[in-house]
């Protein structure tokens, strides 16, 4: 016959997809969305860059392990079997700072009558040359709550008697945005 009949298999790429936005979800992330395109069967996220991020089927992505409080800026196509669409963006966003949680130390001892516990560490509000005195709650345990130290950020602390007499062994640790327990000796 003078026609071929079969199926060549061609298409076109898909359109490119619309609405782009970046909003930062936390300190270390940001959830990018978009509307899809007709055609499309994955779509391929950039950073402004030309770096490579993600191929994804769905129509958002959480970029995660950011810096906080720094700008990205990202870039979106379409593609199929036929080719890709026109880039989309770049559409910025910038991390949130880190924020500051509420950190409490409750140290569980008997000072005896008259007597204080303090609290020194290595990271703001605290410091290893003064002391923050603790409350004294019922049941012996003093009770000091640290606002300033960013939430998840490892530090060291040590309790004293009256600010004076520092409590054995190593260090005691915790992460912002902790209550701490800590039974030292003296």
């Amino acid at each position: 016959s003078a026609y071929d009949l079969s199926f060549s298999g061609s298409g076109d790429p898909p359109h490119a997809p619309t609405e782009l936005s970046a909003q930062a979800t936390g300190p270390r992330s940001i959830l990018l969305s978009w509307n899809g395109s007709a055609g499309a069967e994955s779509y391929v996220l950039e950073d402004s860059n030309g770096g490579y991020l993600a191929e994804v089927t769905d129509t958002t992505y959480e970029v995660l392990n950011l810096s906080p409080e720094t700008t990205y800026s990202f870039e979106l196509r379409a593609e199929n079997a036929f080719g890709s669409s026109s880039t989309v963006g770049p559409m910025s966003s910038t991390t949130d700072p880190l924020g500051t949680a509420n950190t409490v130390i409750r140290v569980h001892y008997d000072t005896g009558m008259g007597n204080f516990i303090a609290v020194r560490g290595n990271t703001s509000p605290l410091s290893w040359g003064s002391g923050l005195s603790a409350d004294w709650t019922s049941g012996n345990v003093w009770v000091i709550e640290i606002d300033g130290i960013p939430e998840g950020e490892s530090f060291s602390f040590k309790p004293l008697i009256n600010d004076v007499v520092w409590s054995q062994g190593s260090d005691f640790s915790g992460q912002g945005g902790e209550t701490i327990d800590v039974y030292p000796n003296f």
